[in-house]
């Protein structure tokens, strides 16, 4: 077994204080072994400890949108059943008053929850007008480099460099003005992204026992830090070996 693998065997046997067999390890990890086969191993290990795989609602991504939707509730002021995952989030904040609120609803929250962005569109002015500007300038200099002319050369790259800053301090400032874009479209995908910034705080107490979908969540973690992959290639079905390079 390469490096990464006795690693990931390390990180598994830490995290869920288990042990895991020779035996174990060759049904996980031998040739086309996949993600899904050391997720069984890991289920059987928990199942043989008492109190170590329970069946209570553990679902991260459960708690991540309950935590998520009484931050709502509370910066709106709209009732609990009115938020579902296919809620909409443009009618949730609407565009007069989407910055307040939902600055108000991430202190609420009190997690990492992304910003406002930059409506596409505005982006794309802001971009092809600065763009513009310096195509504009390096083309004037270029032609002043032709002709020799040293002193207005110095003079003019001087103010240049003066109005490249001045520009990027403008969009700097410019920014809470514009970014009034939702990062996400409905309630559900917000509570996946509040998940991913902040998973740490939604796992299970280890003395409460692991629920079957916490340590699915548990390994991908584990899974893409040791392998250096993303999430949605850690599916069960993934090999270790050909899909995932684990070396």
């Amino acid at each position: 077994m390469g490096l990464e693998i006795l690693e990931l065997i390390f990180d598994v046997k830490r995290k869920f204080q288990v042990t895991l067999s020779e035996d174990d390890c060759k049904e996980a990890f031998s040739d086309g072994g996949k993600v899904g086969d050391l997720y069984g191993v890991v289920l059987a290990r928990l199942a043989a400890i008492p109190g170590r795989l329970t069946t209570r609602p553990g679902c991260m991504t459960s708690k991540a949108f309950y935590r998520t939707r009484r931050a709502l509730v509370s910066t709106l002021g709209i009732p609990r059943h009115a938020i579902r995952p296919s809620t909409g989030l443009g009618l949730l904040f609407p565009d007069d008053t989407r910055k307040e609120q939902w600055e108000k609803f991430r202190a609420t929250l009190g997690l990492v929850v992304p910003s406002l962005r930059i409506v596409g569109n505005q982006r794309q002015k802001i971009s092809g007008l600065t763009f513009g500007f310096v195509l504009h300038l390096a083309g004037f200099f270029a032609i002043l480099a032709l002709l020799d002319w040293s002193v207005p050369v110095a003079i003019f790259t001087a103010v240049f460099w003066l109005f490249v800053s001045a520009g990027i301090t403008l969009v700097r400032l410019s920014k809470p003005k514009f970014a009034i874009e939702l990062p996400v479209d409905t309630a559900g995908e917000l509570a996946r992204v509040v998940l991913s910034g902040n998973r740490d705080r939604f796992l299970p107490e280890r003395t409460g026992g692991f629920a079957r979908e916490d340590v699915w969540h548990c390994l991908v973690d584990m899974i893409c830090d040791v392998l250096d992959v993303e999430p949605h290639q850690v599916v069960p079905k993934a090999r270790f070996v050909e899909d995932l390079g684990a070396g």
